[in-house]
C-alpha cells in the first residue's frame, strides 16, 4: 500500500503539480502597458522628475490645474523615497484592452517594505502608455 501511495506522490509531482503551478499570468510577456508601469517604479532619485511626469495623466479634475498632478506626483515621490528605491515590480493580474490597461501590482522596496495588491489604471493616447494619476 505504501508503494502505491508513493508512486502516486510522484506522479502527483511530475505530471499535476507543474501544471497547476504554470496556471496564471506571471509566465505571460509583459506587454507595453505593463513596461511602462515598471519604468515609472525604476524611475531613481538621481534622474529627472519632469521627465517622468511625461508618464502621466492627470484626472479631469488634475487637468485644469496641472500643478494639483505634480502635487501628488510628489506625494507618491516622498513616500517611495522613504521606503527606498523600488527593487522590483510584480505584476499580479491585468488585463489591456489596447486602449486601456488596468494592472494589480505588489512593489518591493530595497528596505524590505512590500506594498501588496496597488491596481493602476493606464491609458494610451497617441500610441503612448500613461499611467493615471487620481
Amino acid at each position: 500500500m505504501r508503494r502505491v501511495w508513493g508512486i502516486l506522490l510522484v506522479i502527483i509531482a511530475t505530471v499535476i503539480l507543474p501544471l497547476v503551478i504554470g496556471c496564471g499570468e506571471k509566465g505571460v510577456p509583459d506587454d507595453a502597458a505593463t513596461l511602462t508601469l515598471k519604468k515609472v517604479y525604476s524611475w531613481k532619485t538621481n534622474e529627472d522628475f519632469f521627465a517622468l511626469t511625461n508618464c502621466f495623466i492627470y484626472n479631469s479634475a488634475d487637468s485644469k490645474n496641472p500643478m494639483n498632478g505634480m502635487v501628488k506626483l510628489g506625494k507618491i515621490w516622498v513616500i517611495a523615497t522613504r521606503m527606498g528605491s523600488v527593487e522590483r515590480v510584480e505584476i499580479i493580474k491585468k488585463f489591456n484592452d489596447g486602449n486601456t490597461a488596468n494592472v494589480m501590482y505588489s512593489l518591493y522596496f530595497k528596505d524590505g517594505t512590500t506594498i501588496q495588491s496597488n491596481t493602476a489604471l493606464l491609458i494610451k493616447i497617441d500610441g503612448v502608455w500613461k499611467l493615471t494619476v487620481n
